[in-house]
């Protein structure tokens, strides 16, 4: 089972993808030169009756190379083997140009820019140049089949549809037999050495909500949802369009619905601060803390409505706004016993708002219509969302599904 990895700053999360495992044995099969670069892309570099390809040669430890094989026979959509490990058979037996994915073979490619997209296709459309660990370059990967995670029936029974945040993708992949289960504020399923897989939460829910405070390097599982923006006076879409983030609660959580204790849809692209690539139009149920002084915050407190006010007043009075708005969030914060922290005017970062309601809000001091979010944060000194570091890649570890 091959993964699809990424690893953000705050824990590392992988895709598994699964299949191309039963042995191909070919004992008169010559031994391949380890020398022998060449190009998995263009396919340049091999003679006659060889293909540039991935070269297993052993599982444990991991021993594997790009270099020239040969060919087999299966066209791309077609079934496929791989061979057991070793220097003699660890390759599949796809044509020159493709390789054995969830035991089907896929056009190998290149990310940047992504050789699967066509023209004029929308998101979740066509096909994904998807990356995998220890498989080619850090730039080479395969064609897989795009998708929308918010979507019903949006991949084919017994796949999910995941995310990869920065490239602002998602694709459909094989969900692993101890993934299978993990739904909203479950630990996600990833290697030994920590993290997450992409694919380590079941299918609807992904593996890229932090688990703060209680694993500052770790994840746990969220429901994807359908967001919309929210703060104070303006509540009736905290759950989600269509209720996902009352469903999650309910079925996996045992929580209740309202402002405490329960969970809120949040905007994934703006909830971090590097994943302005994502469509507007997903989000992921995040835990909801009492008053708003835990680490995501109530949208419902949010004082969007005071910001614009203390903010825009100033800029138009020709006063300085960081100290308005400064002055307004101190002066009402959520929580009594901390007024150092300004909850009230933190939801900005946290996913309450869709980046295009946040960058038309607030009236940019030095000329021009508006500002950015990241501008006027940084002015007040508030803390901008963690990045989320997607380096997708395959760890070539195979296990059954």
């Amino acid at each position: 089972m091959r993964r699809l990895t990424y690893g953000p700053l705050f824990c590392a999360v992988l895709l598994f993808a699964c299949g191309g495992d039963e042995p191909v044995v070919e004992p008169d099969a010559p031994v391949i030169p380890v020398d022998e670069p060449c190009n998995p892309v263009t396919q340049a570099g091999c003679q006659a009756g060889e293909k540039c390809a991935e070269l297993v040669e052993s599982e444990e430890p991991l021993l594997r190379r790009t270099v020239c094989v040969p060919e087999g026979e299966a066209a791309e959509g077609e079934a496929c083997t791989r061979g057991a490990a070793g220097p003699t058979t660890g390759y599949d037996n796809c044509i020159g140009g493709q390789s054995c994915l969830n035991d089907v073979c896929s056009a190998i490619c290149d990310s940047a820019p992504d050789t699967c997209r066509a023209d004029g296709e929308a998101f979740g459309e066509g096909d994904y140049c998807t990356l995998f660990a220890d498989l080619f370059s850090d730039s080479v990967g395969l064609c897989v089949p795009g998708c929308n995670p918010v979507a019903e029936d949006s991949c084919p029974d017994g796949f999910g549809c995941y995310l990869e945040a920065t490239r602002g993708i998602a694709s459909c992949a094989g969900v692993p037999a101890p993934a299978q289960d993990l739904a909203q504020n479950s630990d996600c399923f990833g290697p030994a050495t920590g993290g997450c897989f992409l694919n380590g939460c079941a299918p609807g829910f992904t593996p890229m909500l932090n688990n703060k405070p209680d694993n500052a390097d770790g994840s746990v599982c969220a429901r994807y949802c359908t967001p919309a923006n929210s703060y104070e006076g303006n509540i009736g879409e905290v759950e989600g369009l269509a209720g996902n983030c009352e469903i999650a609660v309910l079925a996996q959580s045992g929580g209740t619905n309202g402002n405490n204790g329960a969970h809120q849809c949040r905007f994934i692209q703006s909830f971090y601060g590097n994943t302005d690539n994502l469509p507007e139009a997903l989000g992921m149920c995040v835990p909801v803390n009492p008053l708003g002084g835990g680490t995501w915050g109530d949208c419902s407190i949010f004082d969007w409505g005071g910001i614009k006010l203390a903010w825009n007043g100033a800029v138009e009075a020709e006063t300085d706004p960081n100290v308005a708005l400064n002055e307004h969030c101190l002066e009402t914060p959520s929580d009594p016993q901390n007024s150092a922290t300004l909850p009230r005017c933190e939801g900005l970062f946290r996913g309450c708002l869709s980046l295009a309601e946040s960058d038309a809000g607030l009236l940019d001091p030095a000329g021009g219509a508006f500002q950015s979010r990241t501008a006027w944060a940084a002015s007040i000194g508030l803390t901008l969302p963690d990045q989320i570091d997607d380096i997708v890649g395959d760890s070539a570890e195979r296990t059954d599904m």
